[in-house]
């Protein structure tokens, strides 16, 4: 389905959507894990400080056909907790896969994706780094982030392998939005 979208500082949750098809006449269950995308465990999900990613189960009660992954901030036991790192970042996300259904059950189009969209406003490089020939023009794209008034950040270029002057032309400015 649709990849599920939460803000990292929100109050409420969102919910990853676990559906059960065929017969739902018994109980049954399956298990999670998530899996690190450009979001980390310990930094941007999960429990601050932990590389483990985490894990757990989905249980249906006899004659349910959907149950909720929670996510979010305030996301309860068994959901996925986004940690609000305070960093001006881009999207990130990560994946939910289902694995190791109850007895009698299988698995279909078991992954699903969460991304976290950062609360914190201010700029970013889209790319850290830009490859190029001598005979390509190169540019380079800043991301504001946040909403609310004007804003504006200084800009230069600088000497690394290339020198300015012999490889490249130097500039420099600000840029507004």
């Amino acid at each position: 389905g649709p990849a599920v979208e939460v803000v990292e500082n929100a109050e409420s949750p969102g919910f990853v959507l676990v559906q059960r098809t065929g017969s739902v006449r018994h109980a049954a269950s399956v298990a999670f894990r998530v899996l690190n995308g450009t979001a980390l465990a310990g930094s941007d999900y999960g429990t601050a400080g932990s590389a483990l990613p985490p894990s757990g189960m989905v249980h249906f009660a006899a004659g349910q056909a959907t149950q909720h992954i929670a996510t979010g901030l305030t996301a309860p036991p068994g959901g996925i907790r986004i940690l609000d790192d305070g960093l001006v970042e881009g999207m990130e996300s990560f994946s939910i896969e289902l694995h190791s259904p109850s007895s009698g059950a299988t698995v279909a189009g078991g992954r699903g994706e969460v991304r976290i969209r950062s609360d914190e406003a201010g700029v970013s490089m889209e790319k850290a780094a830009l490859d190029t020939t001598e005979a390509m023009a190169a540019s380079v794209w800043v991301v504001r982030h946040g909403s609310g008034s004007t804003s504006s950040v200084a800009y230069s270029t600088a000497n690394g392998t290339a020198v300015a002057g012999v490889d490249y032309q130097a500039v420099s400015g600000t840029l507004l939005w």
